[in-house]
């Protein structure tokens, strides 16, 4: 399954990232020095589970983008809520 292609918007700045399947979202974050690629296999067994995999490009990662709410602070909980609400409101 190929993954799709979506821009979060954080705040008025532009996150890009990868999306598989319909459903319940879950928001995978990349680790260091990883990208949304990372999930490729998984996304795809989410989607088929019924779910919904979104693996945002995070600050620091090209072509990321340079918002203060991907940034490492404030804290994983406020950019994961703020994804998470973006890529929510992608459906």
């Amino acid at each position: 399954m190929e993954a799709e292609r979506l821009t979060l918007s954080i705040e008025g700045n532009d996150c890009p990232a990868l999306s598989w399947g319909e459903g319940p979202l879950v928001l995978a974050l990349h680790g260091f020095p990883d990208l949304p690629l990372t999930w490729r296999h998984q996304g795809p067994a989410f989607a088929k589970a019924g779910f919904r995999l979104v693996a945002p490009t995070l600050r620091g990662y090209a072509p990321a983008c340079a918002c203060p709410m991907c940034a490492w602070p404030p804290s994983p909980g406020t950019r994961s809520r703020s994804l998470s609400s973006s890529a929510a409101a992608r459906r």
